[in-house]
């Protein structure tokens, strides 16, 4: 009797504890019944602990007061605000996503299967970090991801994805040329392994449209079939009715960039460009060059925008005025080669975000380094060409390089017969780069030699110096060493010289 007793009375006790403690559970985290309209729901995320959610009531009228002025500014007081300050303070992302490019991965180089899962770790912590949205909605692989296109090579490669790719991501891959390197079965392959429908993709995420397009077979993946730019032109048609403000960026996504957009278009095709020239909304996403992503020609506006995604793999360039492409950088001192040797020397990509205004936020990645390498591409806007400013006006108005105040010379190698001098790179204009330096050796006045030498801005940090060298010196004999420095848009510095003497024999 006294243990039946004891038994009710400790679980009536039960009971009051649980009420109290569900009763106090809902006024210190601001938890609710949902079912009641009168309780407005918490903004705090799960994440944060119960100290940092019972904040004094004078702290959270202070931070209700300040959502409530961001809330308050109207359409025209946010157009009045600098792409500075907007980004700053008003840039909330809605969606963020990946576009990484050219890994040509084979199986075989661990460097390039450990940054194809950094891509995502090396992001998720990114995400996780950002104070207003933590999620990374996709990564896509823009062509030339495995190199030749076999089913054991993709199975490798999506093998590396799924040990680092969380539920929350989509992950789509497209082709380019080089899967179908002496395999023709590429896309039939790729279907296999990955259980995609099709090589192309039209996927809506959080509200926003992406067409994806992939090389076709019958064009052994040198461009786009006229089903696809059919299927293209259709989805395009349907992504714009879908947005009667014509404000919203619609992403098209291919390997091959599209001629007369971005540098350097003598890698593009024409194929796509009639369809995309209608619909100024669209922010197309490419590799295939290999160019540095840093170089401001590789991103362009004109009837829409256009942005190159760089290289995981090799870095391919060219030298303005002189080589042309097919230029490929051997060292950090701005030593290249025509021979491409396959080194793994570039890993950069674009992380992509948007936020509710249709703001567009663009940064480049670089895995070597682990940091986001030059100031975001900030677009405010592309509900209309007004808006556009990565335009080629910026070639004209692109200022002059210089050498800075401090510049130094030094002989770091010599002999009767040969030298090697490093000095102080130039400088220019905020988002500018120097693309290359132009060396003429004289003697008694007269050019005898000229070297060019990269300006090496894709590698970091970017070095401080570069270097230059010569050979069939003269022992004893008096030289002039002219360099001008060369800027992405082909401006030109001032000359600056720099007198030595080869040692005796």
């Amino acid at each position: 009797m006294n243990t039946t007793k004891r038994f009710f009375t400790s679980f009536i006790a039960l009971l009051m504890c649980i009420s109290m403690y569900s009763c106090n559970d809902t006024a210190d985290t601001g938890e609710n019944d949902l079912d009641d309209p009168d309780v407005v729901e918490s903004n705090n995320s799960p994440d944060e602990s119960d100290e940092s959610i019972a904040d004094t009531d004078e702290s959270d009228s202070e931070s209700e007061s300040e959502d409530e002025t961001v809330k308050e500014l109207t359409p025209e007081e946010i157009a009045e605000l600098s792409d500075k300050e907007y980004f700053a303070d008003y840039f909330v992302p809605v969606v963020r996503f990946v576009a990484a490019t050219d890994q040509h991965y084979d199986g075989s180089n661990e460097g390039k299967a450990e940054h194809i899962g950094r891509i995502f770790d090396d992001m998720y912590e990114y995400s996780a970090n950002h104070e207003s949205y933590n999620n990374l909605d996709a990564v896509f692989f823009l062509g030339d991801t495995v190199t030749p296109g076999t089913v054991e090579i993709y199975e490798d490669f999506f093998g590396i994805v799924d040990e680092h790719v969380r539920e929350e991501t989509t992950v789509r891959v497209i082709l380019g040329n080089h899967e179908f390197d002496n395999t023709p079965d590429a896309v039939e392959n790729l279907l296999q392994v990955s259980g995609y429908d099709s090589p192309d993709a039209h996927l809506e995420i959080n509200g926003y449209h992406f067409l994806l397009l992939s090389t076709s077979k019958d064009t052994n993946g040198k461009d786009y079939n006229n089903v696809q730019r059919y299927w293209l032109r259709n989805k395009l048609k349907e992504a714009d009715e879908s947005d009667p403000t014509e404000s919203k960026p619609i992403f098209v996504i291919q390997h091959m960039p599209v001629s007369g957009t971005i540098y350097d278009s003598a890698w593009a095709r024409d194929s796509l460009r009639p369809i995309l020239t209608g619909y100024h909304q669209v922010i197309d996403l490419s590799g295939h060059s290999h160019y540095p992503v840093n170089d401001p020609r590789s991103f362009w506006q004109g009837s829409y925008s256009a942005f190159g995604c760089g290289t995981m793999s090799f870095y391919e360039m060219d030298i303005i005025g002189s080589e042309g492409d097919g230029v490929f950088p051997t060292d950090n001192e701005g030593g290249w080669t025509k021979y491409n040797d396959g080194s793994h020397n570039g890993s950069h990509f674009l992380l992509v975000e948007v936020d509710a205004n249709n703001a567009v936020k663009i940064q480049a990645y670089d895995l070597f380094s682990g940091e986001f390498i030059m100031d975001p591409i900030l677009l405010r806007s592309v509900a209309s060409t007004d808006d556009f400013i990565y335009t080629s006006e910026r070639k004209a108005q692109s200022q002059k390089p210089y050498f800075p105040e401090d510049m130094k010379f030094e002989i770091t190698e010599s002999t009767p017969s040969s030298v090697k001098i490093s000095f102080t790179q130039a400088e220019c204009d905020e988002g500018d780069i120097i693309q290359h330096y132009r060396c003429f050796l004289k003697k008694d006045g007269k050019i005898i030699a000229r070297n060019f030498v990269l300006g090496v801005y894709y590698f970091f940090p970017i070095p401080e110096t570069v270097s230059t060298n010569f050979s069939g010196l003269e022992a004893g004999s008096e030289y002039e060493l002219a360099i001008v420095a060369v800027n992405s848009w082909g401006k030109v510095s001032k000359q600056l010289v720099y007198t030595f003497t080869t040692p005796e024999a």
